[in-house]
Order: structure tokens, then sequence, then C-alpha cells
């Protein structure tokens, strides 16, 4: 009996020893903190040394743009403000402009005419529309003077016609369009239903916006452009030409969508809606336009 119960101790020993053993567990891998962290004291420290040369890079660069500006501002001999008094306080519609600018041509074909010449032209042109003479006109005396003389003391025509332009009261489009008339020596067809195919071109666009600069008719700050190939360290600014301007608005119509690059370095002329366009874009903002605060567009 004794030595069969240590057979069976034995055969249960062998039967359990022949079962699987359970597998062992294994151990989930320990944490391990990444370099930032590991180092939380250098991680602050760069994101506030990078945002802190942003803001000064910022704040630089508005000033090289204020130092651009500030000159541009102080030779301005007219403010959009007195401007708009000088529209306010006068009856001068379009037909009037265009009445007087197709009568001008006739009275100085030379194209040239000396202040006191077209201050009196002016007069008597205006006697029916003010008949008590230009109020303000000290306005546009003072633009008047700033334009620039020939040995005869003689100014350009349309330099002239352009100043005058400022004291036409109407709708936008209306003065855009005495403007377009002006740039084109043309005229608006009189048939309400029939298509003004007219177009500027780049030569009389650029003519006409540098005498739009040389009468303060663009505000200051628009007048301003960067400097392509100097943004590093810092941004330097300069003061634009015609041509430049007109270029910086073909590029912002390219970086919008509205043209693709080879339009605009194949586009030779300009419609009128094209040209109403330009004029009233954030790149030239011709009278402030572009401004939707209109106490804004009278302080720039």
């Amino acid at each position: 009996m004794l030595r069969r119960g240590v057979r069976l101790a034995v055969a249960r020993r062998r039967v359990f020893s022949t079962q699987p053993t359970a597998p062992a567990t294994e151990e989930p891998p320990k944490y391990k903190p990444g370099w930032f962290s590991r180092n939380p004291g250098v991680t602050l420290g760069g994101v506030l040394l990078a945002i802190g040369l942003y803001v000064y890079r910022g704040t630089r660069n508005k000033r090289h743009f204020d130092e651009t500006q500030a000159p541009i501002a102080e030779r301005a001999v007219i403010s959009p403000y007195e401007a708009w008094e000088l529209r306010s306080a006068n009856d001068i519609t379009p037909e009037t402009f265009e009445a007087i600018r197709a009568g001008v041509l006739k009275a100085f074909p030379a194209r040239k005419a000396a202040m006191e010449q077209f201050d009196q032209y002016l007069g008597f042109k205006l006697a029916e529309a003010c008949p008590n003479g230009l109020r303000n006109a000290y306005h546009l005396e003072r633009v008047l003077l700033s334009l620039e003389r020939d040995e005869q003391k003689k100014i350009d025509l349309d330099a002239l016609m352009v100043a005058f332009s400022m004291a036409v009261k109407g709708a936008v489009d209306d003065r855009l369009q005495c403007l377009f008339d002006l740039a084109t020596e043309s005229t608006a067809p009189e048939a309400e239903d029939e298509e003004d195919t007219r177009e500027i071109t780049q030569p009389q666009l650029e003519r006409l916006l540098e005498l739009l600069l040389m009468t303060y008719q663009i505000p200051s700050e628009m007048r301003v452009l960067p400097v392509k190939d100097e943004k590093f360290p810092f941004q330097q600014y300069k003061s634009a030409t015609a041509h430049e301007l007109l270029e910086a608005e073909l590029q912002a119509q390219v970086d919008a969508k509205k043209l693709t690059a080879a339009e605009a370095n194949e586009r030779a002329s300009y419609t009128f809606d094209a040209f109403a366009q330009i004029m009233r874009s954030k790149t030239v903002c011709l009278w402030g336009e572009c401004f939707t605060n209109s106490k804004k567009r009278m302080k720039n």
C-alpha cells in the first residue's frame, strides 16, 4: 500500500509538471521625457526671446516706415479735409469740369499756362457755377503755387487741371471719370446703353499718377513702399514713384489671384473699370477712398 501511494504521488507530480507554465508578465516601458521637458527653463527662455525679437523687429520696421512717411506728409500743402472743404463749398459738377477741359486746350494750345492766366480762365468759365467766386480758393491756390514752373514761369496744363479736379463735387466714379477723360483726352459716350470701349495706356496712367502724387491727392502712407531687397535684419522703405506705385498694385492683384503674372506683365492699357479699381485699391487709395473709417480718410 505504501508503494502504491508513492507511485500515485509521483504520477500526480508528472501530470502537473506537463501543464504549461503561465507566461511572465512584461513590465511597461519607462517614460522618458523629451529634451524640451527635461529643459523647461531653456524652452521658456527661447520662446520669450523669439517673441521679444519679433516685437523688436516690428517696432524698428514701424520706425523706419514713419521716418520715410513723415517728410512726405510734411511737404503736403493741402490735407484731405481741406480738399473736402474745397469740394463741399462749391458747385463744380463733373459736367462743369468737362466743359473747362474741352476749352482749356484751345485757350492754351502750347499746353502750358502761367498761374495768373489759368486763374483768369477759371474765373471766366466758373462765372455761372460760382457767381460769387470760388470759395475756399486758398486751398487750391496753395496747390497751384507748389507746382513746377519752367523758365517762363508757366505750368504744365495737365498738372493745373489735375489740381483743379480736387474742387469737383460728385460721386467718386464721376470724379474718376473726369480724370480718365483728362488723361485720355477723350469723352465718354453720351448714350447710356452705348458701351465705353476707351482705354487708358500705361504711360498715360503713370503720368496721371505722377500728377496725383504731385498734387497730394494720394495719402502719404500709400506713397511709402518697402524695399524688396532690404528686408533683414529690418525692413527698409522708400518714397514711391508713379511707376512703382502701379507696379505694386499689379503685384497685389497677382497675389490676390485677380491676375496672372503673365497678364500683369503684358498689360499695356486699362478700361475705365480697371482704372477705377486701381485708383480705389489699398495700394493707391486715391482721396483716401480705401479707408472705411471717414475720420481716418480725413486725417490721412
